[in-house]
């Protein structure tokens, strides 16, 4: 089949950019679903605080999140998750200012809205906490 034809053939059962962006839509639209779902069970007081919503979210799963401020390298990452056997700590810099260190912790917690499973390291990773 020559090459143009593999294309058009492509787009025509939806493999094309259009059915990225609407599976990106669909996406978009179900992790905003999930977030008001988990803030309607949260309950959270408002004004909403990070570490107040940081503790619901630990309550409800079951597994401690602990923030970190630290002096992060300036040419590294704001944040941090690590994720370790019976906690979770979000690591943030330290130098940022108030609202961007709150930004770095609610960047981190979509990963920990669901309740953890119990399952060994991937395959190729060693544990580096204790």
């Amino acid at each position: 089949m020559p090459g143009g034809q593999v294309f058009r053939k492509a787009f025509r059962h939806g493999v094309g950019r259009a059915s990225v962006v609407e599976n990106d839509r669909r996406r978009d639209a179900e992790l905003r679903a999930h977030g008001r779902r988990l803030m309607r069970e949260l309950a959270p007081p408002l004004p909403l605080r990070v570490t107040t919503l940081c503790a619901l979210l630990a309550e409800q799963r079951g597994t401690p999140i602990k923030l970190l401020e630290w002096e992060l390298p300036a040419n590294g990452p704001f944040g941090v998750l690590l994720s370790r056997q019976h906690e979770d700590v979000i690591v943030y810099q330290a130098k940022a200012t108030r609202a961007h260190q709150e930004h770095i912790i609610l960047a981190a917690l979509p990963s920990r809205t669901e309740k953890r499973a119990a399952a060994a390291p991937a395959a190729g990773c060693r544990a580096t906490a204790p």
